[in-house]
């Protein structure tokens, strides 16, 4: 059973011609329930590639709040003051959270614990990310993505495993990306790619379940409930995976609070996705003037790009989807997660990373681009479920 201390470990991805290698040294933070400022720090040398952290962290969500917190400091992050009308917004998106998941307040609690800072005012906001086009400033965030997913199902999938596949498209160089792995008090273990503030947003994810979801920009049509609250971008992706085992809990769940966006940098984009789980069901999920729209596939297989999937002469313009669905269509041979990197990588334009998520065994492949996509990086979600669960 796992023990109720929080456990959060960080270290950098290396590059390595025979697979997937860490750096020597690891940089441990420990928090536990009455200790939770205690620091452990053990650096070695980092080499070249640090584009991508890896974080462990298991525990109840404040606790694994406090630590981020901890590791924010670590950064040379300092909170700063809230003009009137910030502070008035902040204390919406408050309220909004614990309308729609009371959990991130809790962890976000953690984090201005860590600092010291009354969360309950809210007279101060945590800039916990800063990079050229997209900031982020605890409660809130503006971000801006574009990538292409695919998922083919078992009975295309060698050995009827399913598999999941993911590039993570974007212009120019983007740092920060981080592999968080999370066993929260309450919800599902995940694995999840965030390309800012770990332990709140997800680009893409697995779950314990075989659940496994990703996500794409795309044009804003006028989704929108009335309303001027958001959840901070990519955290209802997040809260998807730690709460739903299936495609069709996760569409009940998203039908069942309300969901907006916050404004976009370029402005007019948000997401939609597409969603998977391990029986081989698959669904895109978009944000329609009309609402929240599901779309299944009659194919054992579902692309996503960054054109609007309900619409088959739009999705089809686009040339990536395209040349995954020809390829889909036309291979004779199974697809395995070797494979499906295969396929990514003929769809790759300004890709920062390319994952591959394997639903039945629980693991994933991990290839980026700052060292030139020539190393697969392999990760598990079930053996950090039993390192935790052993600890």
């Amino acid at each position: 059973m796992k023990k109720s201390f929080l456990f959060l470990t960080l270290c950098f991805l290396v590059a390595s011609a025979s697979g997937c290698a860490l750096t020597p040294g690891e940089q441990y933070l420990k928090a536990t329930p009455d200790q939770s400022s205690d620091l452990q720090w053990q650096v070695n040398s980092l080499q070249d590639l640090n584009s991508f952290l890896i974080i462990e962290a298991a525990g109840s969500y404040r606790q694994i709040g406090q630590s981020l917190g901890n590791w924010y400091q670590s950064q040379g992050i300092e909170p700063q003051l809230l003009s009137p009308e910030e502070v008035q917004k902040a204390r919406s998106l408050k309220e909004f959270y614990q309308e729609v998941d009371p959990e991130i307040n809790r962890q976000i609690e953690g984090v201005y614990d860590s600092f010291g800072l009354d969360y309950t005012n809210l007279t101060h906001g945590i800039p916990v990310s800063r990079s050229e086009g997209m900031d982020v400033l605890l409660p809130g965030l503006i971000s801006s993505h574009s990538c292409s997913v695919v998922f083919a199902g078992p009975t295309i999938s060698a050995g009827q495993q399913p598999v999941f596949g993911r590039n993570y498209d974007f212009p120019g160089d983007l740092e920060g990306f981080t592999l968080m792995f999370t066993y929260p008090d309450g919800g599902y273990p995940t694995a999840v790619i965030t390309t800012m503030t770990p332990g709140f947003a997800a680009a893409d994810g697995i779950n314990s379940e075989g659940l496994v979801l990703g996500f794409a920009s795309v044009v804003d049509l006028g989704y929108g409930p009335a309303r001027n609250e958001t959840l901070v971008s990519g955290y209802f992706y997040r809260y998807i995976l730690e709460h739903s085992a299936s495609v069709d809990e996760s569409i009940d769940l998203l039908n069942s609070f309300p969901l907006s966006f916050l404004p976009s940098n370029p402005p007019g984009v948000i997401t939609h996705i597409l969603i998977a789980d391990k029986s081989g069901a698959s669904a895109v999920i978009e944000f329609l003037p009309e609402g929240i729209v599901v779309s299944k596939p009659d194919t054992a297989y579902q692309i996503l790009t960054n054109n609007l999937w309900v619409d088959p002469e739009i999705r089809s313009s686009c040339e990536r989807y395209t040349r995954a669905e020809k390829i889909l269509e036309e291979s004779s041979a199974a697809f395995d997660p070797e494979s499906m990197m295969d396929l990514l990588v003929k769809l790759r334009g300004s890709t920062q990373y390319s994952v591959v998520y394997d639903l039945d065994n629980l693991e994933l492949l991990l290839s980026v681009k700052e060292d030139y996509f020539l190393s697969t990086h392999e990760f598990s979600l079930k053996a950090f479920m039993q390192k935790m669960e052993n600890e």
